[in-house]
């Protein structure tokens, strides 16, 4: 994937650095700051300076920005979370939004699945109302992943492990 083996350490330190900072103020203010996913971008076009792979990065500025427009024009995810989408494609590639779109897809089909079954099955069993879960976004089981940061580190380190295969 690197031209130059040497920095496949420091880009994954990178992006680990990257994704901790945005998880630890997202946590606090449920906002991911600009300055942060502009960190991310001007970081991705400074690695074109050692490995001289403008397509990578570029392509992976491109299909982040692609993916992250199209989640946040659905209302999928906040625009936050599609500018560090953006940054962590121009660090690693196209390859890791694209995991991040596939598990999206199935998180919302799983979800929506779950909601149709749930459905069926609602008017089952009494529940009394102190017990019952007020926030619609709570309920759904996919919701508060799909939302944040965090969903887009596991997916990240779920990209990175599948691209490097440490294993081999």
């Amino acid at each position: 994937m690197f031209a130059v083996p040497i920095l496949v350490w420091p880009v994954i330190c990178v992006l680990a650095l990257l994704l901790s900072v945005a998880i630890s103020i997202e946590f606090l203010t449920q906002r991911i700051p600009n300055w942060l996913n502009l960190a991310g971008v001007f970081t991705g076009l400074a690695l074109i300076v050692f490995d001289h792979q403008w397509a990578m990065h570029l392509t992976g500025f491109l299909v982040g920005f692609g993916i992250g427009i199209m989640l946040m024009s659905k209302g999928y995810v906040s625009g936050g979370f599609s500018k560090l989408l953006i940054a962590i494609g121009t660090v690693a590639g196209p390859v890791v939004p694209l995991i991040t779109l596939i598990v999206c897809i199935l998180l919302i089909l799983g979800t929506s699945v779950y909601d149709k079954v749930r459905g069926r099955y609602e008017n089952t069993f009494e529940v009394p109302e102190e017990l019952e879960v007020q926030d619609d976004d709570a309920r759904r089981p996919g919701a508060w992943l799909v939302k944040g940061s965090l969903f887009l580190s596991l997916t990240t380190i779920l990209g990175l492990l599948l691209l490097y295969q440490p294993w081999k």
